[in-house]
C-alpha cells in the first residue's frame, strides 16, 4: 500500500473533515483538493456534502464544480467488472465497469498507467464496499497518461495560455527554460511549445504523443471553475452543449480562497 499523499495546504484523506479544510488555498490547475478531491473528500451519494451541495426550498442542488481523478491499475478479478485505481492521494478504491457505453473512450481500451477523470463524482456503497458513483458516463474522460504527467501538463498548458493573456515570456514545456524570441509550437494541438527540435522529441518520446489529442479537454479540466457559484453542470460530451467551458484567464476566473 502507498503512502497516503497530502495537499499543499496541509489537507490529508485520513479521519475526520475539519472545517478549515472546506477550503483550499492551492489554485494551479488541478492541484486544488476542493475541485480535484480525494475519495476521502468527495460527497457521499447518502449524505451530500455542504462542501458540494446546499439546500433550497427543500431541494439538494450543487453549489460548485469538480472533478475526481483516478489513475488505472489493475482489473478487477474474479466476477467483479471493472478496475481498481489510486487517487492522486493514493487512495486504493475501485471503478466499477458501467454496461453503458461512453462517448469518449471504450472500456475495453482501459490500461494500466491511464487516468480516469470523473466531473461530479460521488461515493456510494455498492457490494458492502464504498466505490465511485457517477450519473452518466458523458462525465467521464480517460487520459492516456499517468497522474504525475497529467498534473504536470495541466500546469503547462493552463500556465501557457495564461503567458498569452498577460504577454508574458512562455516556457518550453521540456526544460521550462524561458522563451523570448524563437520558439517551435506544436502544429497539432498549438498547446506546447519548445525552445529546440530536441526538446519537442523529448516531449514527444515521453508524454506529448500519448497527450496531444487530449490537451484542449486537459486545459478545459485544468480551468475548471473553482468558486462556489454553479449554474449548469459540465460534461466530457465534445458534441454537446455543455461541453466542458473553453480557456478563461485562470486568475480571474478562479477565486484565491
Amino acid at each position: 500500500m502507498k503512502n497516503l499523499k497530502s495537499c499543499s495546504c496541509g489537507y490529508k484523506p485520513e479521519g475526520d473533515l475539519s472545517d478549515k479544510y472546506f477550503h483550499c488555498l492551492e489554485t494551479k490547475a488541478l492541484r486544488n483538493h476542493v475541485t480535484f478531491p480525494s475519495f476521502h473528500f468527495l460527497s457521499d451519494v447518502d449524505n451530500q456534502s455542504e462542501v458540494y451541495f446546499k439546500l433550497i426550498e427543500d431541494n439538494i442542488i450543487p453549489k460548485r464544480h469538480w472533478a475526481f481523478l483516478v489513475e488505472i491499475d489493475e482489473r478487477m478479478e474474479n466476477e467483479e467488472h471493472g478496475f481498481m485505481g489510486w487517487s492522486r492521494f493514493n487512495e486504493n478504491l475501485p471503478i466499477p465497469e458501467s454496461n453503458d457505453k461512453p462517448n469518449s473512450f471504450q472500456w475495453s481500451d482501459l490500461t494500466k498507467g491511464q487516468t480516469m477523470a470523473i466531473l461530479y463524482a460521488e461515493k456510494k456503497m455498492i457490494k458492502r464496499q464504498m466505490s465511485i458513483c457517477e450519473e452518466t458516463l458523458d462525465n467521464c474522460f480517460v487520459f492516456k497518461v499517468n497522474m504525475e504527467q497529467l498534473e504536470n501538463e495541466a500546469v503547462k498548458v493552463l500556465d501557457f495560455k495564461d503567458s498569452q493573456c498577460q504577454n508574458k515570456n512562455l516556457s518550453c514545456f521540456n526544460c521550462g527554460v524561458e522563451l523570448k524570441e524563437e520558439r517551435l509550437e506544436c502544429e497539432k494541438c498549438k498547446l506546447a511549445v519548445y525552445c529546440s527540435k530536441k526538446c519537442q522529441d523529448k516531449s514527444w518520446s515521453m508524454v506529448h504523443e500519448k497527450l496531444c489529442s487530449q490537451s484542449d479537454v486537459l486545459l478545459r479540466l485544468a480551468c475548471l471553475p473553482r468558486h462556489s457559484q454553479f449554474e449548469d453542470f459540465y460534461t466530457f460530451f465534445s458534441n454537446s452543449f455543455d461541453f466542458l467551458p473553453q480557456y478563461i484567464f485562470s486568475e480571474k476566473y478562479v477565486q484565491k480562497f
